[in-house]
């Protein structure tokens, strides 16, 4: 074959290459599987992670969801109509006995010192109990913890490699807040609060968060949304995941004292008030995120 043939055939295997260049394998995103568990209503499915992004479609309780991962701020991507879209991660229950790993990004990045609080706690290589238990820690035994994930664990110090134990089962030892509190920031509800009726909607709005500062006020609505009373805007600091304020009733002027609560899901609100005049109820009501 001479050389006028050889270029030939060298010029025609690269048009070839060019136009239908080798397929190369592509690695699959890691997945997980979770089912819907809300209380009573549909699951709202979001274009993004946000309450304020257009609703695409809803999912019934039971429902079963391909997950692609969470995010900081509370929020599932997943498969819904042969695309990706995002729902509330409270609202899902992962699959207990998948091995595939799921993206679980932590929501405050300090180190601090725990202290275990659980006869033995186990720990595991990633934050879900689906992930393999390589060790466990006595009751007593102090760790240093480098973040918390909003869905309950904490990412520890373990044989000097990280690894994951359940929040609930440590005592932060630590002075500041072991919550994100940007991550709080929005409306936060509470129904059939008064006497297990269904006659009010008490609520707290957490807004112009600022590190460890935040602007605070006190909602209290009827069932059908009526308004009927509300307290002053406050600048609170938090510590340890909580901020103690003292409140004015807009419409009747009366005082009273409040404690906010930062809890994994939840937002705590305590209220004390002495005036039977009061417009708002006393007690301790655990809200919700309103979307």
């Amino acid at each position: 074959m001479n050389k006028s043939t050889l270029m030939k055939w060298f010029v025609a295997a690269t048009l070839l290459i060019s136009i239908y260049p080798i397929a190369t394998p592509t690695k699959a995103a890691e997945t997980s599987t979770a089912v819907v568990n809300t209380n009573s209503s549909n699951l709202n499915v979001r274009e993004k992670a946000s309450t304020t992004s257009p609703r695409v479609g809803s999912l019934q309780k039971g429902a079963k969801v391909t997950v692609y991962s969470n995010t900081t701020s509370g929020w599932s991507q997943i498969l819904y109509n042969k695309k990706r879209a995002y729902v509330l991660t409270k609202y899902l229950e992962f699959n207990q006995t998948s091995t595939t790993k799921l993206s679980t990004t932590s929501i405050k990045k300090s180190t601090q010192t725990g202290t275990v609080t659980g006869s033995s706690l186990n720990i595991r290589t990633g934050a879900g109990t689906n992930y393999k238990i390589i060790g466990s820690l006595k009751r007593g035994t102090k760790v240093t913890v480098y973040s918390t994930t909003k869905n309950g664990w904490s990412e520890i110090k373990y044989q000097n490699k990280k690894a994951y134990v359940a929040t609930q089962y440590l005592k932060m030892n630590s002075q500041t807040n072991s919550l994100l509190l940007k991550d709080y920031k929005g409306d936060w509800f509470e129904y059939n609060h008064v006497d297990g009726l269904k006659t009010g909607n008490l609520g707290v709005i957490i807004q112009s968060v600022s590190q460890d500062t935040a602007t605070v006020s006190i909602e209290y609505y009827s069932k059908n949304y009526v308004y009927i009373n509300d307290t002053n805007e406050q600048r609170v600091t938090f510590k340890n995941n909580s901020a103690s304020f003292n409140y004015i009733e807009n419409d009747l002027g009366i005082k009273g004292k409040a404690t906010i609560t930062l809890s994994n899901n939840n937002v705590i609100l305590n209220i004390t008030n002495t005036n039977s005049e009061s417009g708002l109820p006393s007690g301790k009501f655990v809200l919700k995120h309103h979307e």
